[in-house]
């Protein structure tokens, strides 16, 4: 293993810190906090955002809204996942996948995306990337939908046995945006929670922006009480329209109605 520096920091304000290490041969960083330990007293409730309450308050000028994700953690709403640390066993590696090549059943790209590994790191050539977990799982996806339907297989029905009674096999980016019936776009989902709030409040706002000719992207990540099942418990979708910051931001939980 190479040199490794790590750093525990505790900061007070949402500003960008440059973080190197006294004495260290090691190139620094930069880091931005965007969150908060605590707010303003002044702040007022804004009601809920995703099942969290909401917070709206005035800071240099700017109004800023917050969703309290803990007991000390103020959230803004496009508000990126740290990266976890990996070590010893759970390094993270990082494999290339040419997408076109994976199309084609029983080739070497295909045989990959379909049989994941552990904390790796996979970056398709079509510009979908994802992570999986200590067990195989995708745990954050992004990817970009486009307007072109793929076929389906019979690894829809397979994947939706792997959940609870009443489970489908779901695709994360839908077959009619580009997505695949890899093991990788494939998750147990309730059915319906498939047809429903998956669909309104996520495939049909996709839909919309894919039928003008927009260009976005999509971040969903991966909630599981227990890190070793198939199924995820809850969704954080993020969608970006033409290349602006995160507009909708819906967390979603697998189970009927969808929690919403």
């Amino acid at each position: 293993m190479g040199k490794l520096s790590a750093y525990n920091l505790t900061v007070e304000t949402d500003y960008t810190y440059f973080i190197k290490g006294a004495n260290s041969d090691l190139d620094g960083v930069w880091v931005h906090n965007d969150c908060y330990i605590s707010i303003p007293k002044e702040a007022k409730v804004a009601g809920n955002i995703n099942g969290y309450k909401a917070y709206t308050f005035t800071e240099n000028g700017e109004t800023k809204i917050v969703i309290q994700t803990g007991e000390r953690r103020f959230e803004t709403l496009d508000q990126p996942k740290a990266l976890d640390p990996t070590l010893n066993g759970s390094q993270t590696k990082t494999i290339k996948v040419d997408f076109d090549e994976s199309r084609i059943k029983n080739s070497e790209a295909h045989k990959i995306v379909n049989d994941l590994d552990v904390n790796t790191r996979y970056e398709l050539s079509n510009g979908t990337k994802f992570k999986t977990n200590d067990y195989g799982y995708v745990e954050e996806i992004t990817f970009k939908p486009i307007d072109k339907k793929m076929p389906r297989t019979s690894q829809q029905t397979t994947i939706g046995y792997l959940g609870e009674i009443g489970d489908v096999g779901g695709h994360i980016q839908a077959c009619r945006h580009g997505g695949t019936c890899d093991r990788y776009n494939l998750f147990p989902q309730n059915g319906n929670f498939n047809n429903s709030s998956y669909k309104v409040y996520f495939e049909n706002i996709v839909k919309k922006a894919v039928d003008k000719g927009q260009a976005l992207d999509v971040v969903i990540k991966f909630e599981r009480s227990t890190l070793n099942s198939p199924r995820p418990d809850k969704l954080r979708v993020m969608i970006s329209v033409e290349g602006s910051k995160y507009r909708y931001v819906n967390v979603f939980k697998n189970q009927y109605g969808g929690g919403k």
